[in-house]
């Protein structure tokens, strides 16, 4: 295992090789939340984009984390509108998916419900 060269407080990865195949990069990030800029989370996404492209090539890449960004799907109650369509981008632009967003992913529609009254429930992590 090593670790990679990622100089951000908000990602980081590491690289594990299986012998006989290529080797496996997880990465994982925690982006800016809603308190932050949009301006400041494209600036990221472009980053996790500059990161994945680095490391794809020869390695199989999984990127997982806290992404503050909800995108449309079954599981997903609501929509963020800039942050949705830029997470969705950077997914469809590198032909990957959201796992939890697969119709064969079981388990809970939402994982918070921060006011807990049920209004606004969100999928995290």
């Amino acid at each position: 295992m090593t670790l990679l060269d990622i100089d951000e407080d908000w990602m980081c990865g590491i690289k594990i090789c299986l012998g006989g195949t290529a080797p496996v990069v997880l990465i994982s990030v925690y982006m800016p939340c809603s308190n932050y800029s949009n301006i400041l989370y494209t600036d990221c996404i472009e980053k996790l984009h500059d990161t994945f492209n680095r490391y794809n090539d020869t390695n199989h890449c999984v990127i997982m984390g806290d992404f503050n960004a909800e995108i449309a799907g079954e599981k997903c109650a609501s929509y963020s509108p800039v942050r949705g369509e830029l997470l969705q981008d950077f997914i469809t632009a590198n032909g990957l998916c959201a796992a939890n967003l697969l119709g064969s992913c079981e388990g809970p529609s939402y994982t918070f419900d921060p006011l807990k009254d049920h209004s606004v429930n969100t999928f995290i992590d």
